[in-house]
């Protein structure tokens, strides 16, 4: 498993998963269906959008974060 960067944000864990490409963020999957992690962020060159407990945004938006 492989998680890029995990960071605190309202005193809750936000695991985050960097993707190059069109891959699923698997990892991050994983590891939110194994845990009581409520959410995590994906940072993908795909459209954005919510699918389950993951928020994928657009690679430009982590300048943001």
């Amino acid at each position: 498993m492989e998680i890029d960067f995990i960071i605190e944000m309202d005193k809750a864990i936000l695991p985050i998963e960097v993707k190059s490409g069109s891959n699923k963020a698997v990892s991050l999957s994983k590891l939110l269906a194994s845990s009581d992690i409520p959410r995590g962020l994906e940072f993908a060159e795909s459209s954005s959008g919510i699918s389950d407990r993951v928020l994928t945004l657009p690679l430009f938006m982590a300048a943001f974060l």
